[in-house]
């Protein structure tokens, strides 16, 4: 989960130009939602589903897109209701290689893993409006009857994944342990976008003053129905939900 070091500087240039543009740029048409500065996934060539590299493509595994078997996964992790203890949902913690980005999508760009480093939060940011972009390209095809790309649900369980992998490796020291968070609802952001359900815990080096978010779509119902898994935690509509997160490190 490293960046290499030749190319941080340009990834630090990538985060600056997010952090001074919107981030999402849409334009209302009669067919639903267009994103402008998102590819054009249709138009890329569709390629063989190598199997054995991406078992969790809807193509090659008849299983949960989000449960794997324990061996599989770097971090076994389940994330559980403190209030309401049979709410809870099992994630996979894994690694994945560099994606295409999704926005700016005039200039090419590869979207690294995460990694930890001085530039963590940072990075997380730039990942959490490509997941969202990801996500949101799906709705707009559900909504305009179109097939969903196979290639966008992959990379959304690829980031998921990596994103859990990374954050039981900064909270635990890369080992396994426990730890407190929460479960924010999606809420409206900037404009008419609205801000997706959020993992919120505590930056293990400053308490209280910075914290983890990562963007974890699995409390609303739209979403959840659109990604083809059940909305574990039915108390979060109202209000954050506080969690406890069991990290294994296999």
């Amino acid at each position: 989960m490293a960046i290499n070091r030749r190319n941080s500087h340009l990834f630090l240039l990538l985060i600056l130009n997010y952090l001074s543009f919107p981030t999402m740029t849409t334009v209302i048409s009669q067919s639903g939602v267009e994103f402008n500065r998102l590819k054009q996934w249709e138009e890329l060539m569709r390629e063989t589903v190598n199997c054995e590299q991406y078992p969790e493509n809807p193509e090659c595994a008849d299983q949960d897109q989000y449960q794997r078997k324990p061996s599989y996964c770097l971090y076994a992790v389940n994330l559980r209701s403190k209030f309401y203890p049979t709410e809870e949902v099992s994630l996979c913690g894994r690694p994945r290689h560099s994606l295409p980005c999704q926005m700016h999508g005039g200039s090419e760009c590869q979207l690294p893993p995460m990694e930890i480093s001085e530039y963590d939060l940072l990075t997380l940011y730039v990942i959490n409006q490509e997941l969202q972009a990801r996500i949101l390209r799906l709705q707009s095809q559900q909504d305009t009857g179109l097939d969903l790309s196979l290639d966008i649900q992959r990379e959304v369980e690829q980031i998921i994944a990596d994103n859990v992998a990374w954050l039981c490796s900064r909270r635990c020291n890369n080992s396994s342990c426990e730890f407190n968070a929460e479960l924010q609802p999606q809420r409206k952001g900037v404009g008419s976008i609205t801000r997706m359900t959020s993992l919120v815990t505590e930056y293990p080096f400053f308490p209280g003053t910075r914290h983890i978010e990562i963007f974890l779509p699995i409390g609303s119902y739209e979403i959840s129905r659109l990604l083809k898994k059940t909305t574990p935690f039915r108390h979060l509509a109202v209000s954050s939900l506080p969690l406890m997160v069991s990290c294994h490190k296999n």
